[in-house]
């Protein structure tokens, strides 16, 4: 199988030099808090009384999700490794920096490992005293039928939801109400795509699935999860009929509806396409007598340099609408003008306090047994000798997740048993299992 050719330098310094490279490229709208270093902030975003966005998830899909930074949409995105989740210390980073004393809400894709770090992360701002609402993405029409929307993907319906947000508590509402407002949006988005080419991972350099010259898969989510079907390549205006026959099926709009339109590429597709796609899209909502109010074609919501493009409706009423329109200036999108001043002193002081705090110590475990045939020593090296055979398994762990899933397991695995490693390699000769056991969690944790 032939490598793919990535612009990068070494594949583990890709998201701090990501990271870096954007807070450089946009220092007037981005900054960077946090031990983690993985917290983008808004500039002139977070402020004392206002609700708290807080959007995040893995990188590879950029601009989303710290594109979507600044004034008037998200506050702060946790930034995970490519195709992963961040971490709940990363993800409490940027909680901690969006915090302006009203609450925050969460939102990111419906995925399992998002889901899990998102709701623990909430979890301990909860029992420090911060409210937390969450509300999931769900927009991907083929992952799940309409009965079980629940388990739906989140996929370039994140645009919408975000924003949607963004400006109910740029506008001062509530947490209750800008937790509604987030869920409506997300209840009026629907999107569905397809894809013509598979991305690479960086640390592998492999296609994340193989597909034939001549096919494409219908459907197919933002890490190459299996989409609805496979078939030959067809025109555009067929591709098109199909995705928003989908679409307008569940939507049900009627004549005289209003709807905002994304037609977003995956990574590689050129905008000659993508407006390709519009045309016939424009025509068919036409058709039906359904008004375009707002439409945006472009990279929104990637998958590294995947071949396709996905399909973005939102119905609108007037709230939402609204909404939609209220101005917002972030690197990947700016909608009308941007008034106000930065952030407050007193807001800047309280977050140079929460910088200062210090975790609370856990307990002291009491009364645990240190002898017995597996001793601590040798529970560590047997987990040593456990990371170095799941390390050296890398390259087939990946290709056995690129059947189903984004191809990286293998990668995920090494990077995260590293850090294991390391951290057991710097325990205290009378830790006990237990103690070892803690420690290799959060190191595997805070990596992956």
């Amino acid at each position: 199988m032939t490598k793919t050719k990535k612009l990068i330098n070494a594949p583990e310094d890709i998201i701090p030099q990501l990271i870096s490279g954007m807070v450089a490229a946009h220092p007037d709208m981005l900054t960077r808090e946090g031990g983690t270093g993985r917290a983008i902030v808004a500039v002139d975003g977070p402020r004392d009384g206002k609700v708290g966005i807080v959007v995040g998830g893995g990188s590879g899909h950029e601009p989303a999700f710290a594109g979507y930074v600044g004034r008037g949409l998200a506050d702060a995105a946790a930034v995970g490794n490519i195709f992963a989740s961040p971490s709940p210390e990363q993800i409490l980073d940027a909680a901690r920096a969006a915090d302006g004393g009203a609450g925050v809400v969460f939102l990111y894709g419906n995925y399992t490992g998002d889901v899990m770090n998102f709701t623990m992360a909430a979890e301990e701002l909860e029992a420090s005293g911060t409210q937390v609402r969450q509300v999931q993405v769900a927009d991907d029409v083929a992952s799940a039928p309409k009965e079980r929307r629940a388990e739906r993907r989140g996929i370039a319906g994140d645009f919408f939801v975000f924003k949607i947000a963004g400006a109910a508590a740029d506008l001062g509402e509530p947490l209750a109400r800008v937790e509604a407002l987030a869920q409506k949006a997300n209840d009026a988005t629907l999107s569905m795509g397809v894809a013509l080419g598979a991305c690479s991972l960086p640390q592998t350099g492999k296609p994340n699935f193989e597909i034939g010259d001549d096919e494409m898969e219908i459907g197919m989510g933002l890490h190459g999860e299996p989409g609805v079907r496979r078939e030959k390549l067809a025109p555009a205006d067929t591709v098109t009929d199909e995705l928003m026959d989908t679409i307008l099926g569940e939507m049900a709009p009627a004549k005289g509806d209003r709807v905002a339109v994304l037609v977003n590429g995956l990574g590689s597709t050129s905008l000659v396409e993508l407006y390709i796609i519009f045309d016939r899209l424009k025509h068919i909502l036409d058709d039906r007598g359904i008004e375009i109010h707002h439409s945006w074609v472009g990279e929104y919501a990637t998958s590294l340099e995947m071949a396709g493009a996905s399909i973005t409706l939102i119905k609108l009423d007037d709230e939402l609408t609204r909404l939609l329109d209220h101005p917002c200036r972030t690197p990947a999108l700016t909608v009308g003008a941007i008034e106000g001043a930065a952030a407050s002193s007193a807001r800047s002081a309280r977050r140079t306090a929460q910088a200062g705090d210090t975790p609370a110590k856990a307990k002291t475990a009491t009364n645990l047994k240190r002898e017995g045939i597996i001793t601590p020593e040798i529970f560590r090296a047997m987990m040593q000798r456990a990371g170095d055979e799941i390390i050296a398994e890398r390259d087939w762990l990946s290709e056995l997740d690129g059947v189903i899933g984004d191809g990286d397991h293998g990668v995920t695995m090494e990077i995260g048993w590293k850090a294991v490693q390391g951290a057991l390699a710097n325990a205290e000769e009378d830790e006990t299992i237990e103690g070892s056991c803690k420690r290799m969690a959060k190191a595997f944790l805070d990596a992956v």
